[in-house]
C-alpha cells in the first residue's frame, strides 16, 4: 500500500515487462533504485514533489521516448535513465529547476540530440552522457564537478556524438581531460 508513503518500495515494478503506463501518486518525493529498470514504460509524469531520482530507477526503458524532469528534483542517481537508448530521444528540465547532481552514468547512451541543463547543477557524474547523441552541450557556470569520461564513447558502439562544448572556466582542466578521455578533439571546447 502506497498511500501516504512518500517514496515507492524500491524495485516494486523491476522487470515487469507488461508495464507500459502509470500514474505516480502526487504526494511522493523519491522514486527509488531500480523501481521501473526493465520495464516497457513508453511515457512517465513524475510528480512535482519529486526531490530523487534514484540510480537505476528507468534504467532498460526501451520504449521510454521522453521524460519532463519536475523542478523540484535536486538529484538524479547514477544509471537513472542508462539503457533507455533505443527511443528517448528527449530530456527536458522544468523551468525554475532545483536539480544539483547528475549520477554517473545517468543519460548513459540517450538519442536526445540536445540538452539544456538548469544553471543549478554542480555535479556531473562520469559517463554521464557518454554514448549519447547529444551535438552541442553548455555547461551552466554552476557546474564545480565534471566527472572524468562524462561524454565518453569508448568501445561501445553507441559513440558519442559531440560537436560542441561550452565549458566554464572554472572547470575548463576537467573538460579538457573529459575530452581527452573520450578522445576528442580540444577544438570542441568553446
Amino acid at each position: 500500500d502506497m498511500a501516504g508513503s512518500p517514496s515507492l518500495p524500491y524495485a516494486s515494478f523491476y522487470n515487469a515487462s507488461a508495464l507500459e503506463s502509470v500514474t505516480l501518486p502526487s504526494h511522493i518525493t523519491s522514486i527509488p533504485d531500480n523501481v521501473f529498470t526493465y520495464t516497457n514504460l513508453k511515457s512517465i509524469t513524475i510528480p512535482e514533489n519529486v526531490t530523487s531520482i534514484g540510480s537505476g530507477t528507468f534504467a532498460q526503458t526501451k520504449n521510454l521516448t521522453s521524460v519532463v524532469i519536475p523542478k523540484n528534483v535536486v538529484t538524479i542517481g547514477r544509471d537513472a535513465f542508462a539503457g533507455a537508448w533505443d527511443n528517448l530521444q528527449s530530456i527536458e528540465f522544468e523551468e525554475g529547476s532545483k536539480l544539483k547532481t547528475i549520477g554517473e552514468l545517468a543519460f548513459f547512451g540517450a538519442k536526445t540530440t540536445t540538452i539544456n541543463l538548469p544553471d543549478t547543477v554542480e555535479t556531473i557524474g562520469s559517463w554521464a552522457f557518454a554514448g549519447s547523441q547529444i551535438t552541442n552541450l553548455f555547461l551552466p557556470e554552476s557546474v564545480k564537478t565534471l566527472g572524468l569520461y562524462a561524454f565518453n564513447g569508448g568501445s561501445y558502439a553507441y559513440g558519442t556524438r559531440l560537436q560542441e562544448l561550452y565549458c566554464p572556466k572554472t572547470i575548463e582542466t576537467q573538460c579538457l581531460q573529459s575530452l581527452e578521455a573520450a578522445s576528442l578533439s580540444q577544438s570542441l571546447l568553446n
